[in-house]
Parts: structure tokens; C-alpha cells; sequence
């Protein structure tokens, strides 16, 4: 406020100045505001603080889903290596891991026996990945081959954080890193 301010002469013309408001105001179209009334009013319209004083609008748009699933998805992954970096574990050659991203969960065949599970991810937030209750089939095949397959769902249940770069998918574990190439 300016240092000459007269607040008791602003308190006794409130009223008045309001009136000339008001009136000024009312004899507006529309079209004299940025943004024009009508749009404002859709706005404050939209607004709901809920109870039985809010009116519920409708969203005029849906939130787009991520058909890709962060990079996650439209692709057959198949492992390359697993465990620590420092000294990652080759996959047995003749039983390739593999892991599929959809709509429907993740899914693949860990080397004997088949999996699905559910899955969440967030690629905004460092890339975090959690891997539901893996269910697989029970078929048992020769031990090596089942110890790598319980190594590798195991790592896939305790799955933290994804990140792909180069054409890999790289999925950490507390124990390492799954390392699937497309």
C-alpha cells in the first residue's frame, strides 16, 4: 500500500466502490474476459471437495495407458546372464529363459517349467518393478537345469528396479541383475 494511504476514507466508499463493481462487472459480456466467463465457470465446475455439497463431473478424458509398459513391453525377452556383475552366470544353452510383458501380467519359461505373475512398474519413479506371486508348472527336469530355474524365479520374486539401455533389460535383485536382450 502507499505510505499516504487513508484507510478510513477506503472503509467508508467500500460500499460504494463495491456497487460500481458489481454493476460494471454484470453489464460484461462474456467475451470481455481472458479466460472468457464460460470457460472459468467449466472450470470451477469441475472442482469436487466431495460431501453432499459436491457435484461430481464426469473427465472429459481418459488417462492414456502405456501400450509399451515403460519399454517393458512388445518384447520377447530372452536372459543372457544373471547374478552379481562382477561375475554374472550364462544361462544353460539348451534351456533358454525367457520373459514376456502384457497387459496380463508377465509370463515366460524359466528353463523347465513355464511362469506367470503379476506385475507393477514405474519408470518415472528409478525404474521400480515388482513381480507378483510367480505360479509356474511343476515339471522337473535335470538338477542343473532346476537350480537354475529356482535361482532365476527367485531373483525374478525379489525383482526391485528395471532399467533398459542398448537393447537390454537389465532387472535388479538384492543378490544381482537379470540381464535379458530383446
Amino acid at each position: 500500500m502507499a505510505a499516504d494511504f487513508d484507510y478510513d476514507a477506503f472503509t467508508a466508499g467500500f460500499a460504494e466502490y463495491m456497487t460500481q463493481s458489481s454493476t460494471t462487472l454484470n453489464a460484461s459480456l462474456d467475451t470481455d474476459f481472458t479466460p472468457s466467463l464460460s470457460a472459468f465457470d467449466a472450470v470451477v465446475m469441475s472442482f469436487n471437495f466431495g460431501g453432499e455439497m459436491g457435484v461430481p463431473v464426469e473427465p472429459t478424458t481418459a488417462a492414456t495407458p502405456d501400450p509399451m509398459l515403460g519399454g517393458l513391453g512388445g518384447v520377447n525377452w530372452t536372459l543372457i546372464s544373471y547374478g552379481s556383475l562382477d561375475a554374472p552366470i550364462v544361462p544353460l544353452p539348451e534351456t533358454p529363459v525367457t520373459v514376456t510383458f502384457g497387459d496380463q501380467g508377465v509370463s515366460g519359461t524359466a528353463g523347465c517349467n513355464t511362469f506367470s505373475a503379476s506385475f507393477q512398474y514405474d519408470n518415472f519413479d528409478v525404474g521400480t518393478l515388482t513381480i507378483g506371486t510367480l505360479v509356474s508348472t511343476l515339471m522337473a527336469c535335470a538338477e542343473p537345469i532346476m537350480a537354475q530355474e529356482t535361482a532365476i524365479m527367485m531373483a525374478l520374486q525379489a525383482a526391485t528396479y528395471f532399467e533398459i539401455t542398448e537393447g537390454q533389460l537389465r532387472i535388479t535383485y538384492p543378490e544381482g541383475v537379470l540381464i535379458f536382450g530383446a
